[in-house]
């Protein structure tokens, strides 16, 4: 459930900030750099038909934040999301390698 700036997930009694914004021009560049070359061509063009942006807002502490992280991650990808960019590391990962690094740290 998404309300008021928050993703909540009810029946897990948890939830998530959640910014969603419009379309960004030069996203497609953007997962580019930060996917330092690893980015298959067909996600960046999929990036680059986007049109908007969610942004999920968690603590820094990523190692007690995994099981959320995957979860919520997780639905982002359901509903349509393409990758995943870590603003704060300058990272970018296709679903797979994101999925994994989250799995099998």
């Amino acid at each position: 459930m998404f309300a008021g700036g928050i993703l909540a997930n009810p029946r897990g009694k948890d939830h998530v900030p959640l910014e969603f914004c419009a379309s960004y021009d030069d996203m497609r560049r953007a997962f580019e750099i930060a996917g330092q070359g690893k980015m298959p061509a067909d996600v960046l063009d999929a990036i680059a038909t986007h049109k908007s942006v969610v942004y999920l807002r968690f603590p820094f502490d990523v190692i007690g934040q995994k099981s959320r992280l995957l979860k919520f991650t997780t639905l982002i990808r359901d509903l349509g999301g393409y990758a995943v960019k870590i603003e704060s590391a300058g990272v970018a990962y296709t679903w797979e390698v994101w999925q994994d690094l989250i799995l099998n740290p």
